[in-house]
């Protein structure tokens, strides 16, 4: 199916329009009685790389020039018997529809009048809540101590963040209906760690009434520097020391911690006019530990004796779950331990080492010698910008991020995992003006997100999950002998669960998107219409927790979950066998049109129509179920029926072959 819409798409690609980031720049010429002035000559002007775009006003003396990138601008307009105006130093950031009206003065060609343009204090040429800000005023404000805009986003209006961290509300809009978009395309994966300010010339924000050129109600836009006929250079060194720091409360000892973020770009000329780069490369480096405090049984616990739960304000009496009497003095004897028990215990439950004796709560800390989140960060951004022709210019864009990870876990020798996380983004785009009331722009997308979770990092090697259950004898789990980062998941009340994050590849995402857009000028119409189509590809070979067992020792059975713990007895335990090295496929594709109909010189009108499809989510392997509301079965296909597990409750819950893939709605228009 992706295929087939895939070539359909070809067939239309000059009737096909993508998510633009770039600018317009609209408006009317007219003389000094207010009567409009048909037939003016408008050149624009890029000051930074002398690009041109020529245009005359239409019989109702109106005009438009789309696909324009941040920048800033001259505009020069020319008619017989009348001054040239001339507008210096336009200021235009990303997704900006700016008006500039021309007003002659009676003179002759060749003498001038000169107004200075600058920036847009207030847009109005349109209905969307907007803001937004450019490199300088980041690299300004005092929230830029880290490359990501997320911080200085919040000042903007309406945007909030989602409980804190990474996430954003736009106007309160769920995180589904906000698109991100860097230089056009959109990202829909895993969180952005690409959004480099340092590499970026402008953010725009829509929170609120986006256009029907977008399929989501807000989203945030980035557009990527580029190079101009001047050379400009930078470098910068920031760094973070705790020195004068105060301890935290709860920690013995006091963790230094430092913290280098780095980098430098150069832009320029290739060739003078025509071709321009722009390089950069930044890093992070953090030579830091974290301390942690955890949770562990006391010595006594660990020897059975529970004696001190009878010296509570509430006693605790432990009772043998087999006869239900009360061992004598509250201690288990050790000829009842399992054997599994002790040597999880030994292995992997570190004794107390600060506080009471009898103290159950932060009775243990150990130095984590690598920081909360990543430790090591390289990342480079390349673009280059070329003039095919003067009707013909095209870019090129690359991102690459390698993001290594050593994170925290239970205890030091179980818990502590490691992540590899690689980004790679590429944007082609080509912008041809075929006319003054014609121009195009085509976009080409690619954005792969990669996790690889347990392979050896920065030195450390973490456990795998066959490797524990061998060394302490788990009989029944990991049937298919799986072998991944991993540990048997044990849930103690009042000890810090033992667990490792699943191993293996988490996320290997491609997503692609095929756009390309057109607009027209039409008398007192400007006609914009296409669409876009965006393919989403994931495998996961990660195996999940639960493979190499789960168990939950709660206190339910003897009256002390330690105890529960060193018998061997679990309220409660469960394994997977999971199907893993599986490959999800999805697409998204999207058709609108607008106009913007200017009435009177008053009364301007934006309207449009969109159309999306998105299409259901599918695997592979075909291993897919759902749930019929009406016959209360579940569904699974007829292929895949021979995979479903001998345990299922069929005398239960009906199992029967049909359709489990949605279909999605084909009437999306807005």
């Amino acid at each position: 199916m992706v295929h087939r819409i895939s070539a359909v798409m070809v067939l239309l690609a000059g009737a096909l329009a993508a998510q633009s980031d770039l600018n317009t720049i609209r408006g009317t010429a007219m003389d000094p009685a207010g009567a409009v002035v048909p037939g003016v000559k408008i050149l624009l002007t890029d000051t930074a790389t002398n690009r041109a775009r020529e245009v005359t006003t239409n019989n109702n003396g109106d005009y438009e020039i789309p696909y324009l990138a941040p920048g800033t601008y001259r505009l020069t307009a020319t008619a017989a018997g009348f001054k040239s105006f001339v507008a210096e130093s336009l200021l235009l950031t990303a997704r900006e529809t700016r008006r500039v009206d021309i007003s002659f003065e009676l003179g002759a060609v060749g003498t001038e009048v000169t107004v200075t343009a600058g920036a847009a204090l207030i847009s109005t040429e349109g209905s969307q809540i907007a803001g937004g800000f450019n490199k300088n005023a980041y690299a300004d404000s005092p929230l830029s101590q880290s490359f990501f805009p997320q911080a200085y986003m919040t000042t903007l209006p309406s945007i909030q963040t989602d409980n804190g961290g990474w996430g954003l509300r736009f106007a309160g809009q769920p995180p589904a209906q906000v698109g991100e978009a860097l230089d056009g395309v959109s990202n829909d994966g895993a969180v952005n760690l690409v959004q480099n300010m340092n590499d970026f010339e402008e953010l725009q924000v829509v929170a609120v009434n986006n256009s029907a050129e977008f399929s989501r109600v807000a989203n945030f836009s980035m557009t990527g520097r580029s190079g101009s006929n001047a050379f400009h250079g930078k470098a910068y060194y920031d760094v973070i020391n705790s020195a004068l720091n105060a301890r935290n409360y709860f920690n013995p000892v006091k963790v230094p911690y430092k913290e280098h973020r780095g980098g430098a770009n150069v832009s320029g000329p290739i060739f003078k006019d025509r071709t321009f780069f722009y390089a950069a490369y930044s890093l992070v480096r953090i030579p830091s530990s974290t301390y942690f405090n955890r949770n562990v049984p006391t010595q006594a616990f660990r020897r059975g004796d529970f004696s001190q739960l009878l010296r509570q304000a509430r006693p605790v009496t432990v009772r043998d779950p087999l006869s239900g009497t009360a061992f004598p003095g509250n201690i288990v004897p050790a000829s009842r331990f399992h054997a599994t028990a002790v040597k999880i215990q030994d292995q992997y439950i570190p004794a107390p080492n600060q506080g009471d004796p009898d103290l159950r709560s932060n009775n243990y800390g150990f130095l984590h010698r690598w920081p909360l989140d990543l430790y090591r960060w390289d990342s480079t951004t390349d673009r280059i910008d070329h003039k095919i022709s003067e009707k013909n210019t095209i870019f090129a864009r690359y991102i690459n991020r390698l993001t290594p990870y050593v994170l925290s876990g239970s205890f030091p020798n179980v818990g502590t995992w490691t992540r590899k996380r690689n980004h790679h983004s590429i944007v082609v785009s080509d912008t041809h003006v075929f006319s003054p009331h014609l121009v195009n722009t085509a976009r080409w997308g690619w954005i792969k997100d990669y996790f690889i979770d347990g392979e050896e990092t920065d030195g450390f090697l973490p456990v795998t999950g066959d490797q524990v259950v061998q060394a302490i004898g788990l009989q029944g789990v990991n049937p298919r002998g799986l072998k991944a980062m991993g540990f048997p998941r044990l849930d103690i009340t009042g000890v810090t669960t033992l667990r490792v994050n699943p191993g293996g590849v988490a996320l290997d995402r491609n997503d692609y998107s095929y756009a390309d857009s057109v607009t027209w000028s039409a008398g007192s119409h400007v006609v914009k219409f296409g669409g876009e189509l965006k393919t989403f590809r994931d495998f996961n070979s990660a195996v999940p927790e639960g493979t190499y067992g789960n168990f939950n020792f709660n206190g339910s059975l003897s009256g002390e979950a330690y105890a529960d713990f060193l018998l061997g007895l679990p309220f409660s335990s469960s394994r997977l066998d999971p199907f893993i090295n599986r490959v999800q496929h999805g697409y998204e594709l999207g058709f609108y049109i607008t106009d913007t109909f200017k009435v009177s010189r008053k009364v301007t009108l934006d309207y449009g129509l969109r159309w999306d499809y998105f299409g259901a989510s599918t695997y592979d392997d075909g291993l897919q179920y759902n749930w019929d509301p009406v016959g209360g079965n579940v569904l699974a296909p007829s292929a895949a029926r021979s995979k479903v597990s001998p345990l299922y409750p069929t005398d239960r819950i009906r199992l029967v072959a049909g359709e489990v893939v949605p279909s999605p709605k084909k009437t999306n228009l807005r």
